[in-house]
C-alpha cells in the first residue's frame, strides 16, 4: 500500500484522473498564444508602418482618431463629449467647442434642451451683467457638487 503523501509526489501514482486534463490545458494554452502571437504580429506591422512612413506624425493622429472614435461609440453623453474633444485638441482645434459639438450629436432632446438654455442664459446674463454670470456659473458648480455629494453618500448607503 501507499501511502497518500507518495500518492502526491508521483504523478504516475494517481491513475487517469490528471491525464484528461492536461492535453484540454495545453491546447487551450496553445489557442491563447497563438491568438497573443497574431495580435502582437499586427501591433508590430502597424507600429512599423508608422515608423516608415515619411510623414509619422499623420499616421499618428490617424491611429489616434480611430481610437477616440471607438471610445466615443462605445459610450454615453459624456464620453463622448470628452472623445471629442480631446480629438479636436490633437488637430489643433478648439476642445470646448468639439466637446458641445460631440454632446449635442450624442445627447438626447433633454440635453439638447439644457445645452440651449444654458447656453441662452449665459448670453443674456453676459449682457445683463458679468457678475450675475459668474454667479450663474458658479451656481453650476455648485449644483454638480451637489449631485456628486448625494450620488456618493447613495452608494455608500448601498454598499454597507
Amino acid at each position: 500500500m501507499t501511502s497518500t503523501a507518495e500518492t502526491r509526489a508521483d504523478p504516475s501514482a494517481r491513475g487517469d484522473a490528471g491525464h484528461g486534463l492536461g492535453p484540454v490545458l495545453d491546447a487551450v494554452v496553445g489557442v491563447v498564444a497563438a491568438k497573443l502571437d497574431s495580435k502582437t504580429a499586427d501591433w508590430v506591422d502597424k507600429l512599423n508602418a508608422v515608423a516608415s512612413k515619411s510623414r509619422p506624425a499623420d499616421a499618428v493622429v490617424a491611429l489616434a482618431d480611430q481610437g477616440l472614435d471607438a471610445v466615443a461609440d462605445s459610450g454615453g453623453v459624456l464620453q463622448r463629449a470628452g472623445a471629442e474633444g480631446v480629438k479636436a485638441r490633437v488637430h489643433g482645434k478648439s476642445p470646448a467647442w468639439a466637446a458641445i459639438r460631440g454632446a449635442w450629436q450624442a445627447g438626447e432632446p433633454p440635453t439638447q434642451a439644457l445645452i440651449v438654455t444654458s447656453a441662452v442664459a449665459a448670453v443674456v446674463l453676459l449682457l445683463v451683467s458679468p457678475v450675475l454670470l459668474l454667479v450663474y456659473l458658479l451656481s453650476w458648480l455648485v449644483i454638480a457638487a451637489v449631485a456628486r455629494a448625494r450620488s456618493a453618500r447613495q452608494h455608500q448607503v448601498q454598499t454597507a
